[in-house]
């Protein structure tokens, strides 16, 4: 098939960093904050497969006839697909010295993910399924698969805390906890899709990636 994608990507950032050598008594604190902002601009340019002509007898099945039909009309274009976004992203980070040998961070950020190019690929691929035993043909119905280049990116906001005890110039222990909530996942779900060729329309049962 013919898979042509293009993403362009603007961003801008900005960080402030700041510190203070008593906060707390005699802690130091320093840090950083900041915040990224990027668009995104996605095209994609493909089509849905009609399948070959399945193997089954259309004197006997009317739905066999009606497929090889179907099949016989040629490929179903759906031309271009173009989409743009744009993410805000900002940034903490934090580390208190408790003592010399101990300190504490802390951070909070929001980041993306983008969809993979596999994911993006704007192409559907259908199919037919008969099967015939004897002079019997049984339509077991239509199915397809394919990519879905109207994807959004994974989005997170995520939380870190860790304390790290340097007790000797080369051993270290950390402990850690975080947490990220996390939206628009990509996976996989089928649902029912009608494409009409040559006359003929079917629900093809297509699998793809959704957010």
């Amino acid at each position: 098939n013919d898979n042509t994608q293009n993403e362009k990507t603007y961003a801008g950032y900005g960080l402030l960093r700041f510190g203070s050598d008593n906060l707390l008594g005699n802690m130091p604190l320093d840090g950083n904050i900041g915040v990224r902002v990027v668009k995104t601009e996605a095209s994609a340019d493909g089509g849905s497969i009609v399948p070959s002509s399945p193997t089954c007898d259309e004197i006997t099945n009317a739905t066999c006839a009606a497929a090889k039909a179907f099949a016989a009309g040629g490929t179903i274009v759906s031309g271009s697909t173009k989409s743009d976004y744009t993410d805000v992203l900002p940034s903490l980070n934090l580390r208190l010295h408790v003592t010399p040998q101990l300190q504490v961070r802390f951070a909070a950020s929001k980041a993306i993910v983008r969809p993979t190019l596999s994911q993006l690929q704007p192409y559907t691929a259908l199919g037919f399924d008969f099967t015939t035993s004897g002079t019997t043909t049984v339509y077991n119905g239509a199915t397809g698969t394919g990519g879905n280049p109207n994807l959004r990116p994974i989005k997170s906001d995520q939380y870190d805390l860790s304390a790290e005890w340097y007790f000797a110039p080369t051993g270290s222990l950390t402990f850690a906890v975080f947490r990220k909530n996390i939206k628009d996942y990509i996976f996989t779900d089928t649902a029912t899709e009608r494409y009409t060729s040559n006359g003929q329309t079917f629900d093809f049962e297509v699998m793809r990636y959704y957010n």
